[in-house]
């Protein structure tokens, strides 16, 4: 299967939240980063994020944001997997909705497999959210996908492993197919 080539010029908007990785930062750090996705599912699936890593005093693990905390997000509902070796990043869940509007399964794929991106990708795009736990929202379309009338945004958030390791992360993706007019 032949990746779809995305560049991160192709991206109209990432942004990064302050670091969780070494306690969490005040509310008025946050708000500039909020502001993103104010109004949408994503504000509903970082709070439900947020209330798990208050309550627990560390960020939350996969169990901790399973289906029992996100019933009404799982079809727009991945997980990500950073390698140990820090060179790709592994799909390991895409919710169906997600597959449906990207036209064929990934999970279980690569980043690089499933879009081809510059050699720095992974660590301009992906380390910041698993080096520093710094949650991350994107905004872009699918015109490489031939589909350019579907245009996304998605907010990434770093979960943790059993020892404590954010080596995993879960996002949330909203997708419109009419330009943004309306928001799934």
């Amino acid at each position: 299967m032949k990746p779809w080539i995305f560049l991160p010029g192709d991206l109209d908007i990432v942004e990064f939240a302050p670091s969780f990785a070494s306690g969490h930062p005040e509310e008025g750090e946050l708000k500039p980063f909020l502001v993103h996705f104010a109004g949408t599912e994503l504000a509903d699936f970082f709070d439900i994020w947020l209330a798990q890593v208050r309550e627990g005093q560390s960020l939350p693990t996969k169990r901790d944001m399973g289906p029992h905390r996100l019933r009404r997000h799982l079809g727009y509902v991945g997980v990500t997997e950073l390698l140990d070796d820090r060179s790709e990043v592994v799909l390991r869940l895409a919710g169906t909705a997600l597959t449906e509007y990207i036209g064929r399964e990934v999970a279980g794929r690569t980043i690089n497999d499933v879009f081809q991106r510059p050699a720095d990708f992974i660590e301009r795009l992906w380390l910041p959210l698993f080096c520093e736990a710094r949650p991350r929202y994107d905004a872009g379309n699918l015109a490489k996908m031939g589909k350019a009338h579907i245009i996304y945004r998605a907010l990434h958030l770093p979960i943790v492993d059993g020892e404590g390791k954010v080596r995993f992360s879960i996002f949330r993706a909203i997708v419109s197919m009419d330009g943004g007019g309306s928001w799934k």
